[in-house]
Order: structure tokens, then C-alpha cells, then sequence
């Protein structure tokens, strides 16, 4: 199973290639769950330590999204169950079919043929409305919101728990991981002192606290007092 604190360690997940160090987490299929193959058919999601990568399928073309865990900032996880509607429909039209032959038959022209293809036709419609209430297959989506955009992950079945783990598990790496840019911007907060060339700076701590040069005298308070020294006549 996925998910463990150790991994597994496939060089690719399909075509993309994992970055150094990287783990595969959790990989999601639309229609079987949490799955272990990297190569498993059909739209598939893969969490790894460091991004999220969606392979899907829209209108015949393979979609493949990239996203850096540090920019998904929510997921939402959208479902629909079973509804009474398709099967109260399909039985309402399944009698309003017979109503239309006996009607149509009865008092609007002779003989069985068109009341029959009316009938029929309201009557297979019946039928399929049934029919999908009886093999309804729950659908879900992921959501997943990023910086100024968001894309969408479709499931089909029951699969909502292995939904919501892979989500646990994205936020577990989440509030795991250090803030992206902190060291850089405690770098330019505070910049390494450059190191000193030999024989530059300052000798002594009077020099470092007045600010002369290694090469000039800092005097003496009688010195100072005295003033500028006259030539002797």
C-alpha cells in the first residue's frame, strides 16, 4: 500500500521523470483507488514528497499537469450518490408509454402501428432511466486550488475513503515541509560579511571605533590641546 513512511521508489511515473530524492506517496486511479502501479491505464493522480502530477484524459487528448506541493493552497472533494429521480422518471414514462398507445390507438387513427412505435419509444426511454438508477456508479472530483487557478481530478465508484486519505496524506507533507523561500529570504535579511583581503581593515579597537586607517596616528589628547606645532625662530 501507499502511503507508508518508506515509499516506493520508481525512477517515473509514467513519462515524468522524479526529482532527486523524491518518493512517490499516494497514486490515485479514477476508477480503482489507491493503486500501486505507475503505469496503471487510464486518469491517474500521484502525490509525491515534493509535487502533485495529474495525468488525464479530456475530449481524446492526454492532459499532464505538474504542480509544486507549496502552491496548492485547498482541495475540495465533490460528490453525488444514488437519487430517486431517474427511477421515479423512468416508471413515470414507462405508464405514460402504455397511456400513449391505448390513447393514440383508440382515438386518433386505426390500427396498431403508430400507437405502437409511440409507445415504444416513450417506453424505452422509461426503461433506461431505470436501468441507470439500478446501476448507478457514485461520481466524485478532486479540486485542487492553487495559486490564481485550480484543476479538477473526476472519480468514478466508491472510492471516497482512498479520496479523502490521499488528501490527509497531501496536507501531512504539507505541514511537514519547511516554507518555500525561507532561507533565501534570511540570506538577503542577513548577508554574509565579505572577508577581509590581508592587510585591510583596522589594527586596533581605537582605529575600529574613530575609523582611521592602520597607517595614521590617532594623536593625543596633549597633542590636541597643544594646537599646531610653530617653527622655532
Amino acid at each position: 500500500m501507499w502511503g507508508d513512511d518508506r515509499g516506493l521508489r520508481p525512477s517515473k511515473v509514467r513519462n515524468i521523470s522524479l526529482l532527486a530524492d523524491e518518493r512517490v506517496v499516494e497514486m490515485l486511479s479514477e476508477r480503482d483507488g489507491l493503486v500501486s502501479d505507475p503505469q496503471h491505464k487510464g486518469p491517474l493522480l500521484a502525490l509525491t514528497d515534493r509535487r502533485l502530477l495529474l495525468f488525464a484524459e479530456r475530449d481524446g487528448q492526454k492532459e499532464t499537469t505538474i504542480v509544486p506541493l507549496e502552491q496548492i493552497r485547498g482541495v475540495t472533494v465533490r460528490t453525488s450518490g444514488r437519487s430517486m429521480k431517474p427511477l421515479t422518471q423512468g416508471l413515470a414514462l414507462m405508464v405514460a408509454a402504455l397511456v400513449a398507445y391505448l390513447l393514440i390507438g383508440t382515438f386518433v387513427v386505426k390500427g396498431v402501428l403508430i400507437p405502437a412505435i409511440v409507445g415504444t419509444t416513450i417506453g424505452i426511454i422509461g426503461i433506461y432511466m431505470v436501468l441507470r438508477y439500478i446501476f448507478w456508479e457514485d461520481e466524485a472530483s478532486l479540486v485542487f486550488r492553487a495559486d490564481g487557478w485550480s484543476f479538477s481530478f473526476p472519480q468514478r465508484g466508491s472510492q471516497h475513503t482512498d479520496t479523502l486519505a490521499l488528501v490527509h496524506r497531501l496536507f501531512e507533507l504539507k505541514a511537514t515541509a519547511p516554507p518555500v523561500g525561507t532561507q533565501r529570504r534570511r540570506a538577503a535579511r542577513f548577508p554574509a560579511a565579505a572577508p577581509l583581503a590581508e592587510g585591510e581593515g583596522l589594527s586596533s579597537p581605537a582605529q575600529r571605533e574613530v575609523g582611521t586607517s592602520p597607517g595614521e596616528s590617532l594623536g593625543t589628547p596633549e597633542d590636541a590641546r597643544e594646537g599646531p606645532e610653530t617653527p622655532a625662530g
